[in-house]
C-alpha cells in the first residue's frame, strides 16, 4: 500500500500542455461556428426581406394591374412599408422612387426602384426592385411579369431573388 502512494504522481507538464491545446482548439471551433451562424442569420434575414418586397410588388401588380403599378412606380413614390422580420424587431422601408425605365408598354418595359431598409430609424441596406413586363409572352393577350430584388449583403457578393408569374393581359 505504501508503494502505491509513493509511486502516485501528478500530471506532467506535457500532459497539461496537450490538454490546454485541445481545449483551445475546441474554443476556437465554437467561435467559428458562432460566426458562421451569424452570417447565416443575416443572409436568411436578407432573403426574407427580399421575398417580402417581391411579394408586395406582385400583390400591387395583381391588385391594380401592371400598367397602373408601373405608372405609379415611375410617377410617384410608393407608400413606405413596415413589416416584422425575424421576431419583434420592426424593419421599415422607404422607397426612393423609380431610378431607371427602359422600354414602353405595349411591348416590354423594365422599371427599377431603390428601397432603403431602416432598423430603428437608421438606414441599413439598399434593395433594388426591378420589375420587367413582357407583353405577348408566352402568347398574345398574356404578359410575363418578373420581379427581381437584389442587394449587397454584409459579406460576399451581390445577391438576387426572383419571382415571376404569367397573367392575362388584354391589349387595349
Amino acid at each position: 500500500m505504501k508503494t502505491f502512494l509513493r509511486d502516485r504522481r501528478g500530471f506532467t507538464l506535457i500532459e497539461a500542455m496537450i490538454s490546454a491545446g485541445i481545449l483551445a482548439v475546441g474554443i476556437l471551433m465554437t467561435l467559428q461556428m458562432a460566426n458562421v451562424a451569424e452570417v447565416s442569420r443575416m443572409t436568411s434575414k436578407d432573403i426574407t426581406v427580399a421575398n417580402n418586397l417581391a411579394r408586395q410588388t406582385l400583390e400591387d401588380i395583381k391588385n391594380v394591374g401592371y400598367v397602373n403599378t408601373i405608372n405609379k412606380m415611375i410617377s410617384a413614390p410608393r407608400p413606405d412599408l413596415t413589416f416584422v422580420v425575424g421576431g419583434v424587431n420592426e424593419t421599415s422601408f422607404k422607397y426612393a422612387g423609380a431610378t431607371t425605365v427602359a422600354g414602353a408598354l405595349p411591348g416590354s418595359v423594365t422599371v427599377q426602384q431603390v428601397v432603403t431598409s431602416y432598423y430603428e430609424n437608421v438606414p441599413v441596406k439598399n434593395f433594388t426592385i426591378r420589375v420587367k413586363v413582357d407583353e405577348g409572352v408566352p402568347k398574345s393577350k398574356m404578359a410575363t411579369v418578373v420581379v427581381k430584388v437584389s442587394w449587397l449583403p454584409t459579406k460576399g457578393s451581390s445577391k438576387t431573388h426572383d419571382v415571376s408569374f404569367t397573367m392575362y393581359a388584354p391589349m387595349s
